[in-house]
């Protein structure tokens, strides 16, 4: 409310890093982020933007990409140990982003993490399954998001952890 009494409207990217502000400091959780280099794709900005301060609030190095094109862009100059993509955007789809950089690297799928706001479809359901990619359905807790993220990396040991 302001001083006269009239709501204040919030947009989206407000309300998130409200939120944000008020969780603890990152405890003794292994996520094997600290110094990881990681891409996160979505046409939303205030959702890359979310995603990037969980995971650099954890050690990650974060870029962010609103368009598959311009992560693909990225991507072929740049290895990413980890890439947060969102399924469903304009022009060039998180599916068809990821079979561009599988096809140049076919162990991509074990980087790969998908979110999603989209009811997952049967056709949706065996792409993830077929290729081995990991998804999480938005909306999304920040302890589900680095979960999903551990799991991914717990696919492959890797030392310091």
């Amino acid at each position: 409310m302001t001083k006269d009494g009239t709501a204040q409207a919030l947009d989206s990217a407000q309300v998130v890093s409200s939120m944000f502000a008020l969780l603890p400091a990152p405890i003794g959780h292994c996520l094997r982020l600290r110094g990881k280099d990681v891409m996160v794709v979505d046409d939303e900005v205030y959702v890359a933007e979310f995603v990037r301060d969980v995971l650099t609030r954890h050690g990650a190095q974060v870029q962010i990409a609103n368009s598959g094109s311009e992560a693909y862009a990225k991507m072929r100059t740049k290895h990413f140990d980890l890439i947060v993509c969102d399924h469903r955007m304009p022009g060039l789809s998180g599916q068809s982003l990821y079979r561009l950089v599988e096809s140049g690297d076919p162990g991509a799928s074990e980087r790969f993490l998908f979110i999603t706001g989209d009811v997952i479809a049967t056709d949706l359901r065996q792409f993830y399954a077929q290729n081995g990619v990991q998804f999480l359905r938005k909306p999304f807790r920040i302890q589900e998001l680095l979960e999903s993220v551990d799991r991914l990396f717990n696919r492959s040991p890797q030392p310091g952890c």
